[in-house]
């Protein structure tokens, strides 16, 4: 146990578990409650990502790093839901959306910032990036369609053309592993390529098993139970905080969520990085999103259409500009199938931009806009 608390300096953090959890129950101001509970998501998510790694050692690389960043995307996927159910489809389109931002800028800036601070170049599989970009297009178009659409059409439109794409883009993703295992499973077996360079090779040191799987299942199980009660008690004090402060729910929903629920357990991909394993981190990253956008917003859709939330692709115009920037920055940089630091700072730099323009979005803008 003591090895598990302290496998990460990130885990300190779970002492605020339950000071959040008193502080919903005795009624402390919402801010500070909305704090805790958004810092205490940090440590779970890592405690997430850590059982799912330790159940997935002995399977192979696609099956364990597709298997990786599900669970890394329970946190979202949990707020997800919680939101959903109290009606605030504005933040999870939000949020949805800005973890895809968040992992394509942010992570990635820094994963090719600490492999290009080692080294002059890193090399990753050039044909895997090109899949992934022209994947991630995809979704960037989709959610594009319905905010033209409202232009011109009735609301009710946008919803019946998203749940046709949400079906879709499912079948699409559902596709896409199909390629991944399947079709064309040597050349995601094989991104464990050597960085280009005069250093000299990293020999591999194989970490000690920190869990047996039965212990890795009641790790996960709990971890993820207190990150569906911790993301309760955050959504209880949204309207309280947004109300007497004046911070928008796009800033919440778009810079702050995803940085709570996804920031620490993308720490491994940026040691992997570090590491001269920028293929399997630039895998897993770009794989987390593409899951968001192809897997887990349609997913939002249908099930908001079965409790009967109108949850659409009718994305306000800043998070659509946000989201084509993103994609079009990382195909960009991905397209010649290696990196150096530069490109990590352009990525953190628009990133960055894109968080500072968030923070200044008024509050109440886009209200009623996924609706």
């Amino acid at each position: 146990m003591w090895m598990i608390l302290w496998s990460n300096y990130a885990n300190i953090l779970l002492f605020l578990i339950p000071i959040a959890y008193a502080g919903r129950f005795l009624h402390w101001p919402p801010e500070l409650v909305l704090i805790l509970n958004g810092l205490s998501m940090l440590p779970l998510s890592l405690l997430i990502a850590l059982a799912t790694e330790e159940l997935s050692t002995k399977l192979g690389p696609t099956v364990s790093g597709v298997l990786n960043y599900s669970f890394g995307n329970a946190g979202t996927v949990i707020i997800s839901c919680v939101l959903l159910k109290r009606g605030e489809i504005l933040v999870v389109q939000t949020s949805l959306l800005g973890a895809i931002v968040f992992n394509l800028l942010a992570v990635m800036g820094c994963q090719y910032l600490a492999s290009g601070i080692r080294r002059s170049k890193a090399l990753f599989n050039e044909t895997i990036a090109s899949v992934n970009g022209s994947v991630l297009l995809l979704p960037a178009a989709n959610i594009a369609l319905p905010a033209i659409l409202r232009q011109v059409q009735g609301e009710r439109s946008v919803v019946l053309v998203s749940r046709q794409l949400a079906i879709t883009s499912i079948v699409t993703y559902l596709a896409l592993l199909f390629f991944q295992f399947r079709s064309h499973a040597k050349l995601y077996d094989s991104y464990s390529m050597d960085g280009e360079g005069e250093e000299e090779e990293e020999e591999e040191v194989k970490e000690p098993e920190l869990l047996l799987p039965p212990a890795a299942f009641v790790l996960l199980a709990t971890a993820t139970a207190a990150l569906a009660a911790a993301s309760e008690f955050f959504v209880d004090t949204l309207d309280d905080v947004t109300a007497h402060h004046g911070i928008s729910r796009t800033f919440i929903g778009f810079i702050f969520l995803p940085l709570v629920s996804n920031a620490v357990s993308h720490l491994t991909e940026i040691g992997d990085a570090w590491r001269n394993k920028l293929d399997k981190a630039s895998v897993m990253a770009i794989g987390c999103s593409i899951q968001i956008a192809m897997f887990i917003i349609p997913l939002t859709i249908l099930v908001g259409w079965a409790i009967q939330q109108d949850m659409t692709l009718n994305f306000d115009v800043f998070l659509n500009a946000s989201a084509f920037i993103a994609v079009l920055l990382l195909n960009s940089v991905t397209q010649h199938g290696k990196s150096n630091f530069m490109e990590g700072m352009l990525l953190l730099n628009c990133y960055l931009g894109i968080a500072a323009s968030a923070s200044c979005y008024p509050a109440g803008a886009g209200d009623g806009q996924g609706k």
